[in-house]
């Protein structure tokens, strides 16, 4: 029972990890075409 709350938390993790990852790329890439449209 424990464990498999663990492995829904890590998934959990891991996705929200995901989530801030996409979202700092697509920063970035916000960023430089807004840079090329100056």
């Amino acid at each position: 029972m424990y464990l498999n709350i663990f492995k829904f938390n890590l998934k959990k993790e891991i996705l929200n990890g995901k989530d801030k990852m996409f979202q700092f790329i697509t920063n970035i890439n916000l960023a430089i075409i807004a840079i090329y449209k100056l």
